[in-house]
């Protein structure tokens, strides 16, 4: 009895090491070179270009692989993102609150074109990323650095994830 069941330990612990050897940490793009990245704010959304290039930034460096060019004659790609439609509406997470709101729903699209060094557009897509805020009790005060960085965060993301399946 004791044998069976060590056996059947020991085989779990096998099966468990090695289904877990495929796994590599990293974007699955192929892509190592140098990419030209522009994002250009068109929304409403304040101080949010910058805040999205750099979370951009951050995740395409975490591959290790790409490195970013100033200069798009320099470089191998170009990704333009265009940052577009951001939204505010307001939000109630409890019976009682007022109809002047709880919170804020904060949404923004972004339009996204990866072009290669001889024009050819590689990849056209639209993403979109949210996030929320609770606006804070009436004597504390109210910034929406927070809202607005996770803002960048989820479409950083977003943008991130839609690269991640094109054959650069």
């Amino acid at each position: 009895m004791i044998s069976i069941r060590r056996f059947s330990l020991s085989l779990c612990a096998v099966f468990s090491i090695s289904a877990g050897c495929s796994y590599k940490p990293g974007y699955p793009n192929p892509f190592a070179g140098e990419v030209a990245l522009r994002v250009r704010n068109e929304s409403f959304a304040p101080l949010l270009g910058p805040r999205v290039e750099r979370e951009l930034r951050k995740r395409m460096l975490r591959s290790g692989k790409i490195s970013f060019s100033e200069n798009e004659s320099k470089s191998q790609l170009t990704l333009h993102v265009t940052l577009r439609s951001f939204s505010d509406q307001t939000e109630s997470y409890r019976r009682e609150d007022s109809l002047l709101a709880a919170g804020y729903a904060l949404r923004i699209s972004a339009d996204l074109r990866l072009e290669n060094a001889e024009g050819k557009v590689l990849l056209e897509r639209e993403a979109s990323g949210r996030s929320s805020i609770a606006l804070p009790a009436s004597d504390q005060p109210f910034s929406d650095d927070a809202a607005m960085q996770a803002l960048a965060e989820s479409i950083s993301s977003e943008i991130s994830l839609s690269l991640s399946g094109v054959d650069w």
